[in-house]
């Protein structure tokens, strides 16, 4: 086992855990030490916006910007009634307290009710939590850290400070990467937009034409507001491949090659299948083609092998090799987004009558170049499998390439102070952060951290399926399960992240 980086506790009488970050990730974990801390417990939930528990994902007002699951699949917790506390499931709770009396388990809806729910959720467990347990949930923004021999203290913005024992970090996604283009100063201009600006669709709707650099789940955003909102200007989407995400099937056919699928997949057991997971990409394709064709021979599509997968995908991962995982992200990776991160059908058709109709225009190829001129924004792409290139000319071009995932490229100035510190560092494939199993954060030595922590898209290295709510949730338990142990550190298995989970 590997020695911890470490402090001594605290001479405060009541441990003290922070939460940085306050969206779904961090209130989950919130929830789990409010369910279960019996022995006296001093909780801070630090969150920048005014609203807990909806983070970027869940804050949209648009009623276009839906659940890519359907209701009936969403959960808070792994308990077999989907309660929390007292509190009703998902669906109930659309229905009695939402008043969304006709909704059912097939329908995907707005986005902004499952922030509501998870926020109403919070609020109960803060309610009914134990008398030793007390929590303070702080509007304000962690900007360091500065670690002592007996705590650390986190520094936040508006200049107070705050003792604590553990952190958590729960920062959700970050700003998407610069775009790869040569001339990086076109990233200054009002022609770029960042799409997670809040400002950002109002900006653009006067626009006669947009770019949308990237096709995947964000690009879909943008897409289906942009269409809510009237805009009748063409939409340009370009991408290496050109692949829009798949989307789902609903039905009861659907649900039942689920239900067989799941006896397909594991055919002789966990055990056996745990023990036989391919070990390069070759053999996980392989793998995969031939589970899709028994899914065929039943009548069904790949769509219930993906999903039979899914309480998999993270032993998958862990079964390649590092350079198995590069090749993987090289070649394979655009492909098992597009099936694996699925839209709602009305998403999915909203895409498909703007492609029919012209206004959405799909590219495959490599962004070569953004400039500013007279006329617009002068796009300069090779499209894919050519050598020579294109241009095209809009009034703004959209970032929805996806969250930088380098945390050496990330410039908040709390993550800079605890990589200049050396108190963590990224993972290999620079997908995140590089922690142990059971979250804790590896210093720059690959030494885990007894106080620093970290879930859900931070772990996507050693975890890759990590930031949809069934593994978040189950993230935020077991850092819970670790967080209440009275020495903190590395825990037995049962403690771990990695876990295989149904989901609903």
């Amino acid at each position: 086992m590997m020695p911890f980086e470490a402090f001594e506790q605290s001479t405060t009488s009541v441990p003290t855990v922070a939460i940085i970050g306050g969206g779904f990730s961090g209130a989950m974990v919130a929830m789990h030490l409010l369910r279960r801390a019996r022995v006296p417990l001093s909780i801070y939930l630090i969150e920048r916006q005014s609203q807990v528990g909806q983070g970027v994902a869940y804050s949209s007002p648009l009623d276009c910007h839906v659940m890519n699951v359907p209701v009936g699949s969403l959960r808070l917790m792994d308990d077999e009634d989907g309660t929390v506390g007292d509190r009703p499931d998902f669906l109930t709770w659309l229905r009695e307290v939402a008043g969304l009396a006709s909704v059912t388990a097939e329908d995907f809806v707005p986005r902004y009710w499952f922030g509501r729910y998870v926020q109403a959720s919070l609020q109960a467990a803060i309610a009914q939590r134990h008398a030793n347990v007390q929590i303070s949930v702080i509007q304000d923004e962690a900007m360091q850290i500065s670690v002592g021999d007996r705590y650390a203290t986190l520094h936040l913005q508006r200049g107070q400070r705050l003792r604590v024992d553990r952190v958590v970090l729960a920062l959700g996604n970050s700003p998407p990467a610069s775009l790869p283009i040569d001339n990086l100063a076109f990233h200054n201009s009002a022609s770029y937009i960042e799409s997670g600006r809040s400002d950002a669709l109002d900006s653009v709707l006067s626009q006669p034409s947009l770019l949308l650099a990237g096709m995947g789940l964000t690009a879909v955003d943008w897409v289906v507001a942009l269409h809510q909102r009237g805009y009748t200007g063409t939409i340009h989407a370009l991408s290496r491949r050109g692949l829009l995400p798949q989307v789902h099937r609903i039905s009861s056919a659907a649900q039942a090659a689920q239900s067989s699928m799941r006896l397909v997949v594991p055919q002789e057991g966990e055990d056996t299948l745990l023990a036989t997971l391919p070990t390069t990409v070759r053999e996980l394709t392989q793998w995969i083609r031939q589970r899709v064709a028994i899914a065929q021979s039943l009548g069904y599509d790949w769509r219930p092998v993906f999903d039979s997968l899914r309480p998999y995908t993270q032993s998958l991962w862990q079964h390649l090799p590092l350079k198995e995982k590069r090749r993987f992200l090289r070649h394979l990776r655009p492909y098992w987004d597009s099936h694996r991160h699925r839209v709602a059908p009305q998403v999915y058709e909203v895409v498909q009558s703007l492609r029919r109709s012209g206004q959405l225009q799909l590219h495959r190829g490599q962004l070569q170049t953004c400039e500013n001129s007279d006329a617009g924004v002068v796009v300069r792409f090779r499209p894919r499998g050519q050598t020579h290139s294109e241009t095209l000319t809009v009034g703004a071009v959209i970032n929805c390439t996806g969250a930088q995932t380098n945390y050496r490229e990330i410039h908040h100035p709390l993550i800079r102070s605890l990589m200049h510190q050396g108190l963590m560092r990224t993972d290999a494939l620079r997908l995140g952060l590089d922690a142990a199993p059971n979250g804790a954060v590896r210093n720059r030595n690959g030494v885990p951290s007894s106080w620093l922590y970290t879930l859900g898209t931070a772990c996507r290295g050693q975890l890759w399926e990590t930031t949809a709510i069934a593994e978040i949730r189950t993230q935020a338990a077991a850092l819970a399960t670790t967080l209440l142990l009275p020495q903190g550190g590395i825990v037995p298995s049962h403690g771990s992240m990695i876990r295989i989970t149904h989901p609903a």
